[in-house]
């Protein structure tokens, strides 16, 4: 899709003003914490994962969970904002904000033969934006002509979907292993139409459309290991193959000196290369109140001409859980998430954007007759870099912030 959409940029080089290119966040590996009990904890969960979400974190921990146990992250609402300094459009700044409103994690688990079955279903990214702006007296490239008016209407939606069966077996009592075999979907819609109005009377008018519609699979193995009654560690290997992909990229340009209308369609199947994703984790229960883990997560480097090549990246986090009665727990941790893409280097053109983000997480439990209710908040923040203008080597200053909203309830019996 990044080579697609920069040949669409090819086309709109007539553009008086480039405008500001954006798409669905894949620069980044954690966008959405799910699980009711793991987003608490930040994510830091592989050596932990004994309930429903454990599917999605380490299913050999769903081994340990011997009763029904249904887990539902019923809303999630995520806000993201991101602000570019002002060299975008004449010197003018930028602000993009998008939002979505989804349950984003619903898992079930039940004991069958040796071991525990379970179905789940996550989705760990998703952006939803609808944006209009008007920028005002702007410069062009034509001598003695200004732009009296740049209208940008911007809408994406880009979500990804995740959903299969679990299977966990205990080994012995200190060993078990784990299986997860996620369907893998991912629909992207991307709409942008501009009208560039000029001191001398003239317009131009562009549209450009994106639609991408991506399957596949994604195994996850999981392996957990107590080597003493109050230490647990954790370790899963998991991988994303596109085994289907359709895309469609329509570009409908008038041009400011000509009444033509220029119309180009473009098709590709291109698979999206993913990168194999190591998690290891440890977990220590220094008592029945406290539990403390923490998370390593590796990210190998993809080769991908078609949407952009990923370089390694280290992921981390912690997360602590206190029982202050059998009624009550609190959460909390800390979690960072590292940007998949090269550093924007000085000269260079059409670079993708790079953000290195950090962000923490807090939520509050009630508890009553074997079902629980959750309320938790995950804040994330990070600067970087950014080229939002094609064929372009201004670089821009971006600043991202984020917060999310969750409300889960589990129940086990």
């Amino acid at each position: 899709m990044y080579t697609l959409l920069r040949r669409v940029l090819g086309c709109l080089a007539a553009l008086l003003v480039t405008a500001p290119l954006a798409w669905a966040d894949a620069n980044h590996y954690v966008n959405v914490l799910v699980g009711e009990r793991a987003a608490g904890m930040a994510g830091a969960y592989t050596a932990v994962s004994d309930d429903a979400s454990g599917m999605f974190y380490n299913p050999a921990g769903i081994s340990f969970a011997r009763e029904t146990s249904l887990s539902a992250s019923m809303n999630a609402y995520r806000l993201v904002r991101d602000e570019y300094d002002g060299r975008v459009l004449g010197g003018q700044g930028w602000e993009r904000t998008s939002s979505s409103l989804l349950p984003n994690y619903f898992g079930l688990t039940h004991p069958l033969g040796h071991g525990v079955l379970g179905f789940s279903y996550a989705v760990p990214d998703s952006v939803s934006t609808d944006q209009d702006q008007v920028f005002e007296n702007l410069p062009s490239s034509i001598p003695g002509v200004t732009v009296d008016r740049h209208r940008i209407n911007f809408n994406e939606q880009d979500t990804l979907y995740l959903f299969g069966p679990s299977y966990g077996l205990a080994l012995g009592p200190q060993v078990s292993v784990g299986l997860t075999l996620y369907a893998h979907r991912r629909t992207t819609e991307f709409i942008l139409s501009q009208m560039v109005e000029l001191s001398d009377g003239r317009f131009q008018l562009s549209s450009r459309y994106l639609d991408v519609d991506e399957w596949g699979v994604r195994p996850l193995v999981g392996i957990m290991v107590s080597p003493t009654d109050r230490v647990a560690l954790g370790f899963t290997v998991a991988r994303t193959w596109v085994l289907h992909s359709d895309a469609r990229s329509q570009v409908t340009l008038k041009p400011h000196d000509t009444n033509e209308v220029f119309e180009e369609v473009l098709d590709a199947g291109d698979h999206r290369r993913y990168p194999y994703e190591v998690r290891f984790g440890v977990a220590v229960f220094p008592n029945q109140n406290w539990l403390v883990s923490a998370d390593a997560v590796y990210d190998s480097a993809t080769r991908d001409p078609a949407f952009g090549d990923r370089r390694v990246t280290w992921n981390g986090a912690v997360g602590v859980e206190y029982y202050w009665s059998p009624a009550w727990a609190v959460r909390a941790g800390v979690f960072s998430d590292r940007a998949n893409t090269p550093d924007v280097r000085d000269g260079g053109t059409d670079q993708m954007e790079h953000v290195d983000r950090y962000g923490a997480s807090l939520s509050l439990t009630r508890f009553r007759r074997g079902a629980s209710l959750t309320f938790g908040v995950i804040y994330a923040r990070g600067k970087g870099e950014a080229q939002l203008v094609g064929g372009s080597t201004d670089i821009q200053d971006v600043t991202e912030t984020s917060i999310t909203a969750f409300l889960a309830a589990s129940y086990r019996n």
